[in-house]
């Protein structure tokens, strides 16, 4: 779990790491907190934790991820995030709770299995509860299918919220 600097939208990721914690952890699986991070430790984190999956919380700005660099916030143009993944370990499901962030859908796509990606604006209570459901579903053993379509239906109660989208080789489970 990665989060990029929440400054630049007012952003607040800690409920979102706190949820998937709970959620995973009950299963005792590990979850590996790291926020405000910067490009350069996420090439180092995915060589030496080699997660399962990658999730991001973080604001789009610019074209590109708000991530840190020195304390402050960062834009991260999106070619240098996939390079990123490219040259790292890659996790078997990439999660990008990132407003936008479907436009890294095509390029994530062809370097991990499966690809959770938001096609329009998403605020911090909706990502929240997205995360809550998919990782509930992913702790006991349900495909990356089953847990994705079993967090967009909690997204109903959203009018007009368009759910994100999955792509890849979903058929598995992750944990």
């Amino acid at each position: 779990m990665v989060s990029g600097d929440p400054r630049p939208a007012n952003n607040s990721f800690g409920p979102e790491t706190a949820v998937i914690r709970r959620c995973l952890s009950s299963a005792y699986i590990d979850v590996r907190e790291l926020a405000c991070i910067e490009l350069s430790e996420l090439a180092r984190y995915l060589d030496e934790l080699c997660p399962s999956v990658l999730h991001v919380a973080a604001h789009s700005s610019f074209g590109g991820i708000s991530l840190s660099l020195d304390g402050s916030p960062l834009s991260i143009g999106y070619e240098a995030f996939i390079a990123t993944i490219k040259r790292s370990f890659r996790p078997r499901l990439v999660v990008m709770n990132v407003c936008g962030s479907h436009a890294l859908s095509g390029d994530l796509t062809s370097l991990v299995p499966s690809v959770i990606t938001w096609p329009d604006v998403v605020d911090d209570n909706q990502s929240r509860v997205f995360a809550s459901q998919l990782y509930q579903a992913l702790a006991t053993e349900r495909t990356v299918s089953q847990a994705y379509h079993d967090s967009c239906t909690i997204l109903e109660r959203w009018p007009g919220l368009r759910c994100p989208v999955l792509t890849g080789n979903h058929a598995g489970a992750i944990f």
